[in-house]
């Protein structure tokens, strides 16, 4: 039974000092939770099995149980570090993260639009005859009468926000201008608008990015990321239905949209914009962060048959979707495929020009979901495979994230490993791109076989180097000593994770080549969409059986198509008139009941350099 108490909880990071009051007996990671905008990591959403929710504490929590001793060492604990999910609250608490995500490596680059632009807000500019005492009619009732002609009958009522609107910019003389996004009435601007700009979003389970637009020119002006702050709640879909489950989902939705709204605000403020010339925001993401964003329970597309509760294109007031804005704009939500291929892949589609294409040409987007996109102008199939969070280091023994000190290309000078850190920093961890290459150069050294066996001492291969041998041992490989002193160790069960992930989504990949009936030579090439997709080394890839060696030079990093595809959306009338029949036309391949892909999902568990 939780005791109810009015205990002291401080939240000591980066800087600034937050205080606020929490209860006895609640867990700590709970506790955080509900600090505003808090930049903390909890991979395993809770459970006690990723060992990273670390934090240096003072004050009175519930002693260290054997979980939480096997995960941090006794001199850690002797420190105070303790890990937020396995403690408890006992009495006024200080915390202090150890690491931060300032500075987090975040792809915000893509190909820049190359159509015309033609915003899909359209303006109308109308004048509103003045009223009288004499004419008695309402306001929206004489907008009818104008755009319909007579009472405007078939017209359906206008928002109560848009009325408010109407009225003031009414009273304010010089006219109006009307904005349409398709044949929905979803803004009213001042009476001489122009063009004015658009903020594009991609909400990733991992990084959050909005780009300010000119959508006179079609220019991007400038972009901000973070992390999503949903993190706190786990690393990865799966964690946050389960959050939205036992709280709801109204904190996540508060997470990112407060996220979000001080992003806009920062575009809009720095880039000295006055707010009503903000003409739309659009947003892409796949379905869960879609649902969470809207505030709506994602937990149906967890469990078979997978349904959302929503997928189509949608046209939001700004004031429900982002009530902190000072402005009224229309909020557009890109159209979802399925369950688990949502709007970001949609906008990946578009802007990749998947639809326009003659030959055949895969899209990837490889996360802790590999959301995988074959085809062309005549047909397009989709799938997604539970790669896990492997790749984004979060259920790896020393993995981290794309942060500073991450050990993040490694590579073999002869016969010494070399590597890197982001921001030439010393190492904390290795990050996926350093996964990746770590294990191509193990499975090409011989230290781990084909059938993904990190081999002990006493088994490694003939000729060998001496150095190379000593940094194997019975618990893993030893890369370095992280900054503190303590091995970088990547262990046996690291190995089974990046095997896992690696052959779920190369067998999606063979399924999508077998529902298509083409072989994958006929495949004109490879876009990698996402961070990852953009940091990784394609020979480690390809080294590891992640990606086919066919098409090895024919790889291209295509940066963050989400965010392209979403603000292609906001700079085409025409992207905004064919999204949705683009998301209704992809054949989904649902892979969990399918016999096909467990028979080449096995096969794919190989490392190829033995096989």
């Amino acid at each position: 039974m939780r005791i109810m108490a009015n205990y002291t909880l401080t939240l000591l990071s980066e800087g600034r000092e937050e205080t606020r009051r929490t209860d006895s007996g609640i867990s700590l990671l709970e506790a955080l939770q509900g600090f505003e905008d808090f930049d903390f990591d909890a991979p395993c959403g809770g459970k006690g099995t990723c060992g990273k929710c670390k934090v240096l504490v003072d004050g009175r929590l519930s002693p260290p149980e054997e979980q939480e001793r096997k995960l941090l060492s006794a001199a850690s604990l002797a420190k105070g570090v303790r890990l937020a999910c396995l403690c408890r609250i006992e009495g006024d608490v200080s915390v202090t993260p150890l690491f931060s995500s300032s500075g987090a490596r975040i792809v915000t680059h893509h190909a820049a639009f190359s159509g015309r632009v033609d915003p899909a807000v359209r303006l109308k500019r109308i004048e509103l005859p003045e009223p009288t005492l004499e004419d008695q009619r309402s306001d929206e009732l004489r907008l009818r009468e104008i755009l319909k002609d007579g009472n405007g009958e078939g017209m359906r009522p206008l928002p109560l926000s848009l009325v408010g609107a109407l009225t003031l910019r009414m009273r304010e003389g010089g006219g109006v201008t009307l904005g349409y996004a398709g044949d929905t009435l979803a803004a009213v601007f001042p009476g001489d608008a122009g063009p004015g700009y658009g903020i594009a979003v991609d909400i990733g389970t991992t990084t959050v990015v909005a780009y300010l637009l000119d959508l006179a020119s079609g220019e991007t002006i400038k972009a901000v990321s973070g992390l999503n702050l949903q993190k706190a709640w786990g690393g990865d879909v799966i964690s946050r239905v389960q959050a939205a489950i036992d709280y709801g989902p109204e904190p996540l939705q508060k997470a990112v949209v407060n996220q979000l709204s001080r992003m806009i605000f920062r575009l809009i403020e720095e880039n000295e914009i006055a707010w009503e010339d903000l003409r739309g925001i659009s947003v892409a993401g796949n379905t869960v962060m879609m649902h969470l964003f809207a505030g709506i329970d994602p937990r149906h597309i967890a469990v078979s048959p997978f349904i959302p509760s929503f997928c189509g294109l949608r046209v939001e007031a700004s004031s429900g979707a982002f009530p902190r804005l000072p402005a009224e704009v229309p909020v557009l939500l890109l159209p979802s495929i399925s369950g688990f291929i949502g709007a970001d892949i949609t906008a990946g589609i578009l802007s990749c020009k998947i639809r326009e294409r003659d030959q055949p040409t895969l899209l990837i987007d490889i996360g802790t979901n590999g959301e995988i996109v074959l085809g062309n102008r005549e047909r397009i199939v989709a799938c997604s495979t539970a790669a896990g969070p492997a790749f984004e280091g979060a259920n790896i023994s020393r993995g981290v994230g794309g942060i500073p000190g991450a050990v993040n290309r490694i590579s073999l000078d002869g016969d010494r490993i070399e590597f890197t850190t982001i921001g030439g920093l010393p190492p904390i961890g290795i990050c996926g791109s350093g996964i990746i290459d770590l294990v191509s150069i193990l499975v090409a050294l011989g230290i781990i076989d084909e059938g993904g066996r990190l081999l002990p001492p006493d088994e490694l291969p003939e000729g060998l180097a001496d150095h190379l041998r000593e940094m194997v041992a019975e618990e893993g490989f030893r890369l370095t000593a992280d900054k503190e002193g303590h091995d970088l160790l990547f262990t046996p069960k690291d190995v089974r994770e990046v095997q896992l992930a690696k052959a779920s989504v190369a067998a999606g990949i063979d399924v999508l080549l077998e529902a298509y009936g083409i072989a994958v030579e006929e495949v004109d090439g490879i876009y990698l969409a996402g961070g990852f997709g953009s940091f990784i080394d394609t020979s480690s890839a390809v080294g590891i059986g992640l990606l086919p060696p066919e098409l090895i030079d024919h790889i291209h990093p295509a940066g963050n198509t989400a965010g392209a595809g979403a603000a292609e959306l906001l700079l085409s009338a025409d992207a905004f008139a064919k999204i949705q029949d683009l998301a209704s036309g992809v054949e989904y391949v649902e892979l969990s009941a399918s016999l096909r892909f467990q028979e080449l999902y096995v096969e794919r568990m190989f490392f190829p350099s033995l096989v």
